[in-house]
Order: C-alpha cells, then structure tokens, then sequence
C-alpha cells in the first residue's frame, strides 16, 4: 500500500506526488509517475493547429512581385500590407499576432515561413497521418527512447485537447480535453481509493491527498493569473502549473482546433498571440525561459487562391513558430516566394521532421530519434536550438 508522508514540514510538491502514487497504483498504466520533477529539466510543448493553417493570412507577402500576386488570387480574403507586423522588408505578421513582436525584439521567437512534409497531402485525413508520423506518434517514440527514464518521473507528458495526435498510443501521458475532464477521472479515482483502502490506519490521509490532486489538476484551467481565459490559455496555464510545482512534466501537446475555415481567423491568431505571450512571460518571471522549448505548427497549408465562397483548399507548406530562451530568433528558413506553388499553396523550404530533430537533439538530448527523422528528411533545418 502506497504511504503518503504527510506533516506540518511536508511540501505541497511532496504532498501531490503523494496523492499522484496513491491515483497511480488506483488507475492503472495510464498514469506514470515517480519522485523528483527536476527543477532544470528541459520542457517542450507542442502546439498543434489543427485543420491546416491558412499560412498566407499569418505570414504575408509585403510588396512585390509575390503581393501582386497574393492579391490577385485573393480578392477577399488579402490581409492588407498595411495592417501587417514586419518582420523583414519582404514579409509580414498578421497583426492579431502583435503580443508575439516582445519575444521577437527579444530574439526568442523563430518564424519560419514555408515548412512542410516533402511530398503535398492528398486530403485532410491523409494530412494528419503524415503529420503524426507513424501509429504512435513522434512524441511517443521520444518518451520510448530518451535516455532519461521517463517512467521514473513524477508527470513525464500531458495531452491536453480531444485529438492530440502525438500521444495517441502512449501509455505513459496523461491525455484529456481539459483539465476538468482529467480532474472528474481522479473523482472516480479517489472513489475507487477509498474503497481499497477501508480499515487502513492511513485512511484520512491517504483520501485527502487523493482528493488533493483531483482538486489542483481541475483548479489548473481557473487559477489563471498573467494566462488569458481562453481555452488555449487555460490549457498553457495548466502545463505551467504542472511545471512550476516541480511536477517532472517533460512534454506536452496541445491541441487547438478550428484553423480550417477563414472565419474567426483574426480571433484565433489572437488566442494563440496571447496565450504564447502569457507562456513566455511566465518561463521568464520563473527563470525557466532558457529550458523551454516551444513549437507552434499545423498538419498542412492552404491554397494561394480562394474559391468562389471566400475559402481556400488544403495548400502544402505552412509557417512553423519557434519559442523559447535557447532558441535562435528571427526568420529562418527562407521564403520561396508565390511564383512557383505546391498543390497550390506555398511551396516547402524546410522539412518539418528536420525541425524536429533540431528540438529533439539539442533541447531534449534524444540524438538516436533525431538522427531516424533527419534521416527521412527531405531538406535539411535551419539550427534553431542553442548547444
């Protein structure tokens, strides 16, 4: 029977990694936990825009020969040259993105314009299988394959979202939609302690601890402070907390829906702008900016030209974003201009699984993985991660 050591000297990072063990051994190989968080330990967080990201109303040709011809091909949707954030003379940054320029001028932002799988996807659905990489997913291979012991951390991933590709056949990750969804599981949890544990001496305190922990997970998405109260913003409010009281969290992936159609695009560069400003913010107030590594992308990009109704098709290259304290700022990559198009989007001047390997070599030490995807890379990356 687990114990939980519980006095007037126990800290609350101790209290919840007691209360974890006690869920832990209630809820099966779901959940992996163990001791120490590890107050230097890399993060990476991954953000997911799901359902192909128009790329050319976030990154967008500024003046020449590429303008004219962006607002030829989109005669309501051309985000106007005025309205944009430059980033250099021949691009610029839509300008819901605006909280994003203080971590650009402070040089932890990476924009790179035109990253892609090398080969277009033929359909939305064959869009999210290249983007997953293989049945379990690029960050379940990375928690397979570190060499630091994942299984011997307190909370070594969370997924946040419905469809948070990259977890989807890890047994180590905690995976909800919200933290109130994960909260509500460790209710049922802690029922199910309670009734394994009658006649135990250790009873109270063992339930209260248990009851401890489904509380914080589900109080992580209200207890917002500087994080805005969006669903982006509770969810990187929750992965900091996890962060902030040493829980060992090492990955974690978000999901954030709804890039598809061009309605509410502004509204959503916004959430995403504020949410990432917020994040970044915090990293630096707690002196962890420089151990984390945040990746921004979506499964594919649209169409240079509209249609008939004001929307565009799945394109192939989309704009990747960069974030963290390691991490080389500025535009990086190279832009291919609109003369020359692919499946009738942008066409790709990075592959994104060099990326990848970037991030995954420099900032998570797992040469073995990144050497396996630079290896199927069809263009090398940019070095993005300090050494």
């Amino acid at each position: 029977m687990t114990r939980i050591p519980v006095s007037p000297r126990t800290s609350r990072r101790a209290f919840l990694q007691g209360a974890a063990a006690l869920t832990a051994a209630a809820a099966g190989p779901r959940l992996a936990f163990a001791a120490d968080g590890g107050s230097d330990a890399a993060l990476f967080v991954h953000v997911h825009l799901r359902g192909g990201l128009d790329g050319l109303s976030l990154v967008v040709p500024r003046r020449g020969a590429d303008r004219a011809a962006y607002e030829a091909a989109r005669p309501t949707l051309a985000v106007a040259a005025r309205e944009l954030l430059a980033l250099d003379a021949d691009l610029g940054l839509h300008a819901a993105a605006g909280p994003l320029l203080e971590p650009w001028t402070a040089g932890d932002l990476a924009v790179l314009p035109a990253v892609g799988a090398p080969h277009p996807p033929r359909d939305a659905a064959g869009a999210l299988r290249a983007f997953a990489g293989d049945d379990e997913g690029w960050l379940t291979r990375h928690l397979l394959t570190a060499p630091e012991r994942h299984d011997e951390v307190f909370l070594p991933a969370l997924a946040l979202g419905r469809d948070a590709v990259s977890f989807d056949a890890s047994t180590g990750a905690l995976h909800a939609e919200s933290i109130a969804d994960l909260g509500a599981d460790l209710d049922e949890i802690t029922r199910d302690a309670v009734a394994a544990l009658q006649g135990e001496d250790e009873l109270g305190r063992q339930t209260a601890a248990a009851v401890e922990i489904a509380a914080w997970l589900r109080a992580g998405e209200h207890e917002l402070g500087s994080y805005p109260d969006t669903i982006l913003g509770r969810r990187l409010a929750a992965v900091a907390a996890a962060d902030r009281e040493g829980l060992g969290l090492r990955v974690a992936a978000i999901d954030m829906p709804g890039w598809a159609a061009p309605d509410g695009f502004a509204a959503r560069v916004t959430e995403l702008a504020d949410a990432l400003h917020a994040l970044w913010l915090d990293a630096s107030r707690r002196g962890r900016l420089d151990r984390l590594v945040v990746v921004v992308e979506s499964e594919a990009g649209r169409s240079l030209a509209e249609t008939t109704a004001g929307r565009t098709h799945l394109g192939h290259a989309a704009p990747m974003l960069v974030l963290g304290g390691g991490v080389e700022g500025g535009l990086h990559g190279g832009w291919p201009g609109l003369g020359s198009l692919s499946n009738g989007g942008v066409r790709p001047t990075v592959d994104r699984e060099a990326v990848l390997a970037d991030v995954l070599e420099h900032h998570l030490g797992n040469a073995g993985l990144a050497r396996a995807l630079r290896a199927g890379a069809a263009t090398p990356a940019p070095r993005l991660i300090a050494a």
